[in-house]
């Protein structure tokens, strides 16, 4: 489960970041301004910033297992964020329209659109989540051949072009000794 709540993390956080970012570019188009306090975008950015600390404990916390705990805690915050994103328009008054009226054709295409986003973050996390799959059994394979010491922490070798998430439980068990 380990290698797709990384993979889950990493392509959240890609989407939010695209979001922030097309969504600035939009504002300043409609509003005249880049940002603004406005409560689905405090609530996004909130969001990105528990994907950002999520990601950087677990390149930074050397223990694997417990840098493992902490994104978890943190992504069940972002869990509670979501409906948030949602219901901030309902709840406070700010510069997003609670229901933007749209004419159908215009309403079928963010349809398709959102539908098109949905399914390239699916092949995203799945792939992602297959190259976290195989740098761990890369990493298990180069330690089990290896004299030196493990890993703390799998697959965590920058060193190797290879940035990918931590996993709990540190280095690989070693296979048993022969007698």
């Amino acid at each position: 489960w380990e290698h797709w709540s990384c993979a889950a993390a990493e392509t959240g956080w890609l989407a939010a970041t695209w979001t922030l970012i097309t969504g600035s570019l939009w504002a300043h188009a409609a509003w005249n301004t880049w940002w603004t306090w406005d409560p689905r975008l405090t609530t996004v950015f909130l969001l990105w910033a528990l994907y950002s600390a999520g990601l950087l404990i677990r390149q930074t916390v050397p223990d694997a297992e417990r840098a493992a705990r902490l994104s978890a805690v943190l992504a069940l915050v972002a869990l509670v964020d979501l409906p948030l994103i949602f219901l901030a328009t309902r709840w406070f008054r700010g510069m997003h329209p609670v229901a933007p009226a749209m004419p159908p054709v215009m309403r079928a295409v963010l349809g398709l659109a959102a539908a098109g986003f949905g399914i390239v973050f699916l092949l995203l996390l799945v792939e992602r989540r297959a190259q976290l799959a195989a740098a761990h059994r890369l990493d298990r394979l180069e330690w089990e051949t290896s004299d030196g010491e493990p890993d703390r922490g799998l697959c965590r070798s920058l060193g190797r072009n290879r940035v990918v998430c931590g996993a709990p439980g540190g280095a690989p068990t070693p296979a048993p000794a022969a007698h």
